[in-house]
C-alpha cells in the first residue's frame, strides 16, 4: 500500500518508516526542511520536506495515499500557542488535505498520547473510557489535535493511539538518566512515581494493528506495555543495562526542578532553543500516576506486547553505546 508517515525523522516515526519498507509498502516521508533525515538515508522512501503549515503542501503529500500516519508533533515549547499551533493546527490541515486530496485513503492514524487523558488519579489506571484531564498544554494539544481526527469519522476512516512513556533506540529524552546510572546515580525527579511504558517495537506494532484493523476505524486506542513500573524499579533496571553495579539514589525536589525549569524558559530564546525542561513540563513531572491500560488494543487488536523491561532497556543502551552517547 502507499503510505506517508509525517514526522518520519523523529523517534517514533522513523521505526515506524523501518517497518513500512521491511513490509514491502510504498512509504513517503514527510519532514520538516530542517530535520535530520539521518534514519531515511538509504531507504527506499520518498522524501518531501515541507512543513505543516502549508496547504497546498500536504495536499500534495497525501494525494494517492491509502495509509496516512499523523505522527509530526511538537513535545515542548516555549508558549501555549506554540503547542496548539502545530499539535492541533497542523493536524487540522493534515485532516483537511486527506478530505480533498486522499479519495483511496484506507486510514488516518493519529499518534496520541496519553497525556491527552491525563494521569491516573481517581483510577488504578485510565482507559479510553476515562474523562480526558489534561494537565499540561502538551496534553491539551494533543488532545485538541485528537479531537480534529476523530471529529473526521464521518467523512474519513480515522483510529488514533495514545502511548505513555516510549522507550528505545533513537530516543533522546531518557539519555539523562542512563548516563546518570552509568556513573552510579540512580536520579528520580520529586517523589515516588509510577509509570506505564511502551518500547518502540511494541508501539510501532501497536500502530500497524490498529491502522489495518477494520474494527479500529472510528476508535482511540491505548498502546502499552501490561506492566506498571515504580520509577524506582526503572531507574535500577537502566542502571543494570548500563552494566552499574555500585549506585546511589538521589531525588532532586520539584522546587529546584521548578526553579530550574523558569531559568531555563527564561533564558531559552536568548539562545535561540527550546528546553526539555519547562514549568509546563513540571506540570507533568509534578504527576504520581501515569497509567493506562491497552486491554482494549489487546482485545480488539489481538496487540500484544512482547518486549520484557531488561530487554528493552539493554536495547536501548546498547544503541547509546554504539552512538558513543554512553
Amino acid at each position: 500500500m502507499r503510505c506517508l508517515v509525517t514526522g518520519a525523522s523523529g523517534f517514533v516515526g522513523s521505526h515506524l518508516v523501518d517497518a513500512l519498507v521491511s513490509r514491502g509498502e510504498e512509504v513517503t516521508a514527510l519532514v520538516r526542511p530542517s530535520s535530520n533525515r539521518r534514519w531515511l538515508a538509504g531507504q527506499p522512501v520518498r522524501v518531501l520536506a515541507g512543513r505543516l503549515d502549508d496547504p497546498a503542501f500536504l495536499e500534495d503529500a497525501v494525494r494517492g495515499q491509502e495509509l496516512v500516519f499523523h505522527v509530526a508533533g511538537v513535545i515542548t515549547a516555549l508558549t501555549e500557542r506554540d503547542y496548539f499551533r502545530t499539535n492541533v493546527g497542523g493536524t487540522r490541515r493534515v485532516v483537511d488535505a486527506c478530505r480533498r486530496a486522499a479519495p483511496n485513503l484506507k486510514r488516518l492514524l493519529y499518534v496520541s498520547s496519553l497525556a491527552a487523558t491525563g494521569p491516573a488519579t481517581d483510577v488504578p489506571a485510565v482507559d479510553e473510557t476515562t474523562p480526558c484531564r489534561p494537565v499540561s498544554p502538551y496534553g491539551a494539544s494533543k488532545l485538541g489535535g485528537e479531537q480534529v481526527v476523530m471529529g473526521a469519522a464521518g467523512d474519513l476512516p480515522v483510529t488514533a493511539v495514545r502511548p505513555p512513556v516510549v522507550v528505545g533506540p533513537r530516543d533522546q529524552a531518557l539519555l539523562p538518566f542512563f548516563q546518570a546510572a552509568k556513573r552510579g546515580i540512580l536520579a528520580a525527579l520529586g517523589g515516588r512515581k509510577w509509570l506505564s511504558l511502551v518500547f518502540i517495537d511494541d508501539l510501532v506494532e501497536g500502530i500497524l494493528r490498529a491502522a489495518t484493523t477494520p474494527r479500529a476505524a472510528g476508535q482511540v486506542y491505548f498502546i502499552a506495555g501490561r506492566d506498571v513500573y515504580d520509577f524506582d524499579r526503572i531507574s535500577l533496571a537502566i542502571a543494570e543495562a548500563t552494566g552499574s553495579r555500585r549506585t546511589v539514589r538521589v531525588r532532586v525536589p520539584m522546587m529546584a526542578l521548578r526553579a530550574a525549569a523558569a531559568v531555563m524558559q527564561a533564558t531559552a530564546p536568548l539562545a535561540g532553543i527550546t528546553p526539555m525542561l519547562t514549568r509546563y513540563k513540571i506540570r507533568e513531572l509534578s504527576q504520581v500516576r501515569w497509567v493506562c491500560t491497552a486491554a482494549k488494543a489487546e482485545r480488539e487488536l489481538g496487540f500484544v506486547p512482547r518486549v520484557s523491561l531488561k530487554e528493552g532497556l539493554a536495547g536501548t543502551a546498547r544503541w547509546y553505546r554504539d552512538e558513543g552517547l554512553l
